[in-house]
């Protein structure tokens, strides 16, 4: 497969990163800074008892060639 070099920034911090797609890229940086897993119920409703509400992630765009 075919790689590209992605800029991935987060606040101040830039980084440089080889990869097949944005979309890997990102999860490269991601998966460091981020723990995820399916919510169980009693989290939800803890979160959300909170004040932490629900977004919705869109699907992925394409990506635009350079």
């Amino acid at each position: 497969m075919q790689t590209r070099i992605y800029r991935v920034a987060d606040g101040h911090t830039v980084r440089l990163i080889e990869a097949t797609s944005a979309a890997t890229a990102t999860r490269y940086c991601a998966i460091k800074k981020y723990r995820v897993g399916v919510a169980k119920p009693k989290d939800v409703a803890e979160l959300m008892a909170s004040g932490v509400t629900v977004e919705i992630a869109k699907p992925e765009q394409q990506e635009i060639e350079a």
